[in-house]
């Protein structure tokens, strides 16, 4: 269970604050990778369904219809995937790429807020 507490400004404290950073950075990599699964089973499902249309129509001997409806599917399949919110393959894997370097950088701080923490004490 993800758990965001506040408060407690002591060592603990601030070790499960940052360890709910942790898990929150985790859960939306998880998030990200699954969204890119989604897309992928969608991108897969609308080459699919232009396939069957599209050996239908040929096999009519229908290949003009088929060249007009390929051209206004195409039409109706972005502007829905455009009302869905849905974000390229391009931009899916950059906002990967940034939250794992965030990832990265908020494990070095903590590392870094540690190792300060421990230097206070020690002069204390």
């Amino acid at each position: 269970m993800l758990t965001i507490s506040k408060g407690e400004k002591n060592d603990a404290g601030r070790e499960t604050e940052g360890a709910n950073l942790v898990q929150i950075s985790v859960f939306f990599i998880v998030l990200v990778r699954f969204l890119g699964e989604v897309m992928t089973m969608l991108d897969n499902l609308v080459q699919k369904v232009r396939e069957q249309v599209r050996d239908r129509y040929l096999q009519s001997n229908q290949s003009g219809l088929w060249q007009e409806l390929d051209k206004n599917l195409q039409a109706v399949l972005q502007e829905t995937f455009a009302k869905m919110e849905l974000v390229n393959r391009e931009e899916f894997d950059r906002q990967t790429v940034l939250l794992s370097e965030a990832r990265q950088k908020l494990m070095a701080l903590q590392a870094q807020l540690k190792t300060l923490e421990q230097q206070v004490k020690s002069v204390q």
